[in-house]
C-alpha cells in the first residue's frame, strides 16, 4: 500500500471517529435537555426516567462497540502500515546497499578510467617517440638510398666508359694484329721473291763446286789411296755443308731475324693486350 493511501485511510478513520463523537454528543444533548424539563414539570414519572436511562445506556454501549470495532480496524491498519514501513525500511536498506555497490562500482570504474588514461598517455608518448625515431630512420634511409643511387649512377657511367674504352682497345688490338699479320705476309712474300731471284746464282755455284771436285778426283787418282779417301771426305763435307746451309746464305739469316722479331712482338703484344683487357 502506498503512503498516500495509508494517510487517506488514517484520515478517513479519524474523520469517522470525530463524526461518531459528534453524533454521540448530539444524541446525548436532547436527553440532557429533556431531563430538566422532566424535573421542572415533575409530571413525568420515575419509570419513564428509567427507560430513558436504559435507552441511553444501550445507545452508549452500541457506540462503544462501534468505537471498539473502529479501534480494532485502526489497529489492523496501523499494523499493516507498520508492516509496510518495515518493508519500506528493508527496501531502503537494500537500496542503500545497492547504492553503495553502485558507488563502489563507480569508484572502481573511475580508477580504471584513470589507469586507462595514464596508459593512453604513455602509449601516445611512446607513439610520438616511435614516430620521431621512424621519421629519422626514414630520412637516414632516404639519404643512404640517394647516395646509393648516386654511386650506382657513377658506377654505371664508369662501366660505360670502361666498356667503350675496352671496345676501343679491342679494336686497336685487332687492328694492330691484322696489320702485323699483313706485314708478316708481305715479308714472307718478299722472302720468297728474294729466294726465287737467288736460285740461278746458287745453281751456278753448285755447278762450279762439282767441277772443282771432279778435277780434284781426277788428279787424286794418281796419288795414294789415302789422298783419294781424304778428297772424298772433303767432297762429302762440302756437299753436306751445302745441304745444311740455307739457300740464301748470310742474307737470308738477316731477313729471318726481323721476321722472328715481329712474330715475337706479335705474340707479346697479343698476350699483353688480352691480359690488359681481362684485367679491365
Amino acid at each position: 500500500m502506498d503512503p498516500e493511501e495509508i494517510t487517506q485511510t488514517l484520515g478517513h478513520h479519524q474523520f469517522d471517529i470525530k463524526s461518531n463523537n459528534l453524533e454521540r454528543r448530539t444524541s446525548l444533548k436532547p436527553i440532557d435537555n429533556r431531563t430538566p424539563r422532566l424535573d421542572v414539570k415533575s409530571s413525568i414519572s420515575t419509570p419513564l426516567k428509567h427507560t430513558v436511562d436504559a435507552q441511553e445506556r444501550i445507545q452508549f454501549l452500541r457506540e462503544m462497540e462501534k468505537t471498539r470495532e473502529e479501534l480494532a480496524e485502526f489497529k489492523r491498519n496501523v499494523n499493516a502500515l507498520i508492516e509496510q514501513m518495515d518493508g519500506i525500511s528493508i527496501d531502503l536498506e537494500l537500496s542503500k546497499d545497492r547504492v553503495s555497490e553502485i558507488e563502489q562500482d563507480l569508484t572502481a570504474t573511475e580508477e580504471v578510467n584513470v589507469n586507462l588514461q595514464v596508459l593512453l598517455e604513455k602509449a601516445v608518448k611512446s607513439q610520438k617517440e616511435s614516430d620521431v625515431c621512424a621519421t629519422q630512420t626514414i630520412r637516414n634511409m632516404y639519404t643512404e638510398l640517394a647516395s646509393v643511387v648516386y654511386e650506382n649512377n657513377q658506377l654505371q657511367s664508369r662501366l660505360a666508359s670502361l666498356e667503350s674504352h675496352q671496345r676501343e682497345q679491342v679494336g686497336n688490338v685487332y687492328d694492330i694484329t691484322r696489320r702485323m699479320q699483313e706485314y708478316t705476309h708481305m715479308l714472307e712474300q718478299a722472302q720468297g721473291t728474294i729466294h726465287m731471284l737467288q736460285e740461278p746464282r746458287l745453281i751456278k755455284m753448285s755447278l762450279s763446286s762439282t767441277a772443282s771436285s771432279s778435277r780434284r778426283t781426277s788428279t787424286a787418282s794418281f796419288t795414294e789411296d789415302d789422298d783419294e779417301s781424304t778428297t772424298r771426305k772433303e767432297t762429302h763435307m762440302t756437299n753436306k755443308t751445302y745441304i745444311q746451309s740455307p739457300p740464301l746464305g748470310p742474307q737470308q739469316s738477316s731477313l729471318l731475324k726481323p721476321q722472328q722479331g715481329l712474330r715475337m712482338l706479335l705474340q707479346s703484344q697479343g698476350g699483353s693486350g688480352l691480359g690488359s683487357l681481362t684485367r679491365r
